[in-house]
């Protein structure tokens, strides 16, 4: 030995405990209510970007859910993006449903409307973005009194027929007569659904309703002589291929080339009279109903019973009824 005794390793002195995170300082109440140039604030732009996660925290920490006062609303933003999951957390903190409009064009029905439109035809239980608002909205009664201006007692679903038949909101309508509502809903002076979509010059909502057996020939008796049949209402439409279009469709389903208004005319005597320069459009109302070409994309078939029905190879719809471009008129 060297007479130098070996000591013992010292042992590790122990780590210190970590520090506890410090909790995040919430968001100052100027930063969560401040306005860019637009007027929007940090919830709009969440809602604008889809970025429901900061929506979220924006609300927990306070955020008007319905935004300052002369900015559009949150909700708007997210309806018009087709965003149903968003738009379900803002009605939850308390958005407005009317979004603080009294224009029905801008109702959170139209915009989920104009959405589903965007985003093309469905079929049964494949629904997402703004078809998947429209079934949310359509059972919420102050998304259907926003649109409708109905007299009280009056049916919501029928009064919400009519002002989207009217305003050509055919997703609407789709979706209503898939819920097994009526299609020939009247106003107090007879107007039809049917009539106002006609007069509208809406060919896709009138298609719908046809389709679900709406009568081509109901008379609209408080209107003026002349306009008192859906094809004379289609017949006075400004541009000559709409109306050549809506008296084709409306023909197809039977409505009466040969009906008579309170004058005694025909749409066509009338039309010879009132509107001579719709040379086409008189035409085609003196001879047999003519088959337009198909739509690019849609194809004829014949199911297990041999009806014929048409289905399109790019959006995989179907229908009964024949399908005809409005192209196919100009």
């Amino acid at each position: 030995m060297n007479g130098i005794i070996d000591a013992p390793p010292a042992e590790a002195a122990p780590a210190p405990a970590p520090e506890p995170a410090a909790e995040p300082e919430p968001a100052p109440a100027e930063t969560i209510a401040a306005w860019d140039r637009a007027g929007y604030t940090p919830l709009h732009l969440a809602c604008e970007n889809g970025d429901a996660e900061t929506a979220l925290n924006l609300l927990i920490a306070g955020a008007s859910v319905n935004g300052p006062r002369g900015t559009p609303s949150p909700l708007a933003l997210c309806i018009e993006r087709g965003d149903a999951a968003l738009a379900t957390t803002l009605i939850k903190h308390g958005a407005a449903i009317d979004l603080g409009t009294a224009d029905v064009r801008s109702s959170a029905l139209a915009l989920a409307s104009a959405a589903a439109a965007a985003d093309g035809p469905t079929e049964g239980a494949n629904i997402d973005g703004g078809w998947a608002l429209l079934h949310m909205l359509i059972g919420t009664p102050a998304a259907v009194a926003a649109m409708c201006y109905a007299p009280s007692g009056a049916a919501p679903l029928d009064q919400l027929m009519l002002a989207a038949a009217a305003h050509g909101f055919h997703p609407i309508v789709q979706l209503l007569l898939q819920r097994a509502r009526s299609p020939a809903p009247a106003h107090p002076d007879s107007r039809s659904a049917l009539y106002d979509a006609v007069a509208g010059g809406h060919a896709e909502a009138a298609r719908l309703l046809l389709d679900a057996g709406a009568d081509a020939n109901a008379y609209a008796h408080g209107q003026p002589t002349g306009y008192e049949a859906p094809l004379a209402a289609a017949s006075h439409l400004p541009t000559e291929a709409a109306a050549r279009h809506l008296t084709w469709l409306l023909r197809a389903a039977g409505a009466d080339v040969d009906g008579r208004d309170r004058d005694g005319r025909t749409v066509r005597e009338r039309l010879e009279r009132e509107r001579p320069e719709a040379k086409a459009l008189i035409a085609d109302l003196g001879r047999a109903l003519a088959t337009p070409k198909l739509p690019p994309g849609w194809l004829e078939a014949k199911d297990e019973k041999n009806r014929t029905f048409y289905w399109s190879a790019r959006t995989k719809e179907t229908r009964w009824a024949r399908p005809v471009a409005a192209s196919a008129f100009a």
